[in-house]
Order: structure tokens, then C-alpha cells, then sequence
């Protein structure tokens, strides 16, 4: 466990991805092996880390075997109104989004939030987001030097959120 007391949130992040956690959660594993997309587990066990600066209120998604920066919410569909962290390190590569605004729950939740304008690749950080309900359509723009799609129907989306 490294001490993560006086650490920046960048720092705080990276040790997250690294397999710590300031609330001393045992990291539990959130995609299966071999598993593609990054896509977090449905349940983790033990108590959950929560992001910095947000009272304790919204919980960070748990480390993964693969590239944060490919990670995305499809398996925290129907959990709407929910709000999570994700933690993503900096020098980040930028991966596939959909939407704008409203993302597609299989989009990029770190590439969304370079997109949203709340971090950048360089930097990295915290995206925080809400569950919400899937839409009929998505539409795409450029945003801070990403470019996000169009995509018709979806079944689960999320909205970027500052704490």
C-alpha cells in the first residue's frame, strides 16, 4: 500500500490504477481475462474507494488489467442516476466516443473526458460520470482536438459531471 496522503490528484490516481487506493479497498480485478473493451465489472466486493474532493460520495471504479484510457461504463448500464470516478493517468492515448455531451456507454470514459474539456491527455485525472438511460440518437462533434461520432439508438449512455 503506498501513502497517498499530500500525493496530488494526479498522483492519487496513478496510484489507483497502480492497485491502491486511499480508503485501503483490496483492488479487486473489473474485466474479465481476455475480456475486450476494459469493461469494469458489474460488482466489486469490499469497500469502495472514493474520489478526492467529493466527500466521499462517489465512488472510483476499480483498477484494470488494460489501459484505463480504453475503459468505458457498459457494465454499469441500468444503474442510472449513479455517479462513479474513474481514474485516468496521464499520457493518455485517445480511444472511441460516441455523442456529445450524452456519450454512448461504450464510449472512452477517459477520451469523453478530454473531449468534456475536464481533463486532458497530457494531464490526466478524474472523470466523474452519471449513468443514464440510453438514447435514440448521438450525435458527434470535435471537442478540444477529439473527435466523437454519430450513432443512432444505444441502450445505456452516461453525462460527464464536476463535483
Amino acid at each position: 500500500m503506498l501513502p497517498l496522503r499530500g500525493l496530488s490528484r494526479v498522483a492519487i490516481a496513478l496510484a489507483l490504477v497502480a492497485g491502491c487506493s486511499s480508503s485501503g479497498a483490496t483492488p479487486v480485478p473489473t474485466s474479465a481475462p481476455g475480456a475486450a473493451g476494459g469493461t469494469p465489472a458489474a460488482a466489486a466486493t469490499g469497500p469502495a474507494a472514493t474520489a478526492p474532493g467529493t466527500a466521499g460520495s462517489v465512488p472510483v471504479v476499480p483498477a484494470a488489467a488494460v489501459d484505463p484510457w480504453v475503459r468505458n461504463a457498459t457494465d454499469l448500464n441500468g444503474k442510472n442516476g449513479q455517479k462513479f470516478a474513474f481514474p485516468c493517468p496521464p499520457n493518455g492515448t485517445p480511444s472511441s466516443i460516441w455523442g456529445t455531451d450524452t456519450y454512448t456507454d461504450d464510449s472512452s470514459v477517459c477520451t469523453a473526458g478530454v473531449h468534456a474539456g475536464v481533463i486532458t491527455f497530457a494531464t490526466g485525472g478524474y472523470v466523474f460520470i452519471q449513468i443514464e438511460p440510453g438514447q435514440d440518437n448521438y450525435t458527434g462533434t470535435t471537442r478540444n482536438g477529439v473527435d466523437s461520432h454519430d450513432y443512432g439508438s444505444w441502450g445505456g449512455s452516461y453525462v460527464i459531471f464536476t463535483p
